[in-house]
């Protein structure tokens, strides 16, 4: 387990040596630019394929240690629980660079942070985007707030809410 936290911390930072560039709006981007984007990528992919890896394990580790002190459970526990804990349903904070803030509509103002929120839990997928619309309805200003599909290379994914983040352009 100790080899397993020292893994995933030695993952963390080599994660940390890979910040997000912002770009500039003077400079088109050069051939190197893009082949170093692809290079980069390619890392964070092995680098997302480690931590499935390490995930599996720590799903295993887990099942053991509760096996053990739980003799009697069911495989239908064991899998409430890892659905529960299972990593890829789960929210996603995304944050845009300075230059290039996000905008979601052509009436809306640009935003610097967006979240997809995961509504995994939510069997009506609509609780957040109904709580958001009550209190816009209720005269309170609030978030846009809406049901997203989301993809990962071309697959179905997931769905989730796609809600604004507060923060300072937000509060301005």
């Amino acid at each position: 387990m100790r080899d397993l936290l020292t893994g995933m911390i030695l993952v963390l930072a080599a994660a940390m040596a890979f910040p997000q560039e912002t770009g500039s709006k003077e400079m088109p981007a050069t051939k190197e630019d893009i082949e170093s984007l692809f290079r980069t990528m390619h890392i964070r992919e092995q680098m997302r394929s480690m931590m499935d890896t390490m995930m599996a394990q720590m799903k295993q580790i887990t099942h053991e240690n509760v096996k053990k002190r739980m003799p009697n459970i069911t495989q239908k526990e064991l899998d409430r629980i890892d659905a529960m804990t299972d990593a890829t349903m789960k929210s996603y904070n995304i944050d845009f660079n300075r230059p290039q803030r996000f905008r979601w509509s052509s009436e809306a103002p640009r935003v610097a942070d967006i979240k997809l929120l995961t509504n995994w839990a939510d069997k009506s997928k609509v609780r957040h985007v109904l709580a958001y619309e009550i209190m816009r309805g209720a005269g309170v200003h609030t978030h846009f707030a809406f049901t997203v599909r989301v993809e990962q290379n071309g697959n179905f994914f997931s769905t989730a809410d796609f809600v604004e983040d507060a923060d300072d352009i937000y509060l301005a």
